[in-house]
């Protein structure tokens, strides 16, 4: 049983790989990628939840969202969540992020994003 799980795991990364940069476009962080797409760091925008530095919690969150051709988010998704805090500083950050790094830099409106967020303490 345990060798056909690593069999499993394996082929779902070597699909991840050959199928991942086929959507780069439209991803806002990818694993493995080489060269960001974006002029700062995605972390620049999201700060970590003052309140829960204490617990050293790290992990990351993901969002998927639309933007509409004037830039407005559309239908957010919290795909994975570290819980309210965490999403609470992405919905802060979000506004910024998206008119300094998707409108400003003339990247795809009107396109559907799923953005990475890792938090680190």
């Amino acid at each position: 049983m345990k060798i056909i799980f690593k069999y499993i795991n394996i082929v779902f990364l070597l699909m991840t790989f050959h199928i991942g940069p086929l959507l780069a476009e439209d991803l806002g962080e990818q694993i493995g990628a080489v060269k960001s797409c974006y002029q700062t760091p995605i972390s620049e925008y999201f700060s970590y939840p003052h309140s829960l530095i204490p617990y050293s919690i790290s992990g990351s969150s993901l969002i998927e969202f639309t933007l509409d051709q004037k830039g407005r988010i559309e239908d957010l998704q919290f795909i994975k969540s570290l819980g309210y805090a965490f999403d609470q500083s992405i919905l802060d950050g979000l506004e910024e992020y998206i008119s300094k790094e998707i409108v400003l830099n003339s990247k795809k409106l009107g396109s559907h994003y799923r953005l990475q967020i890792n938090f680190e303490n």
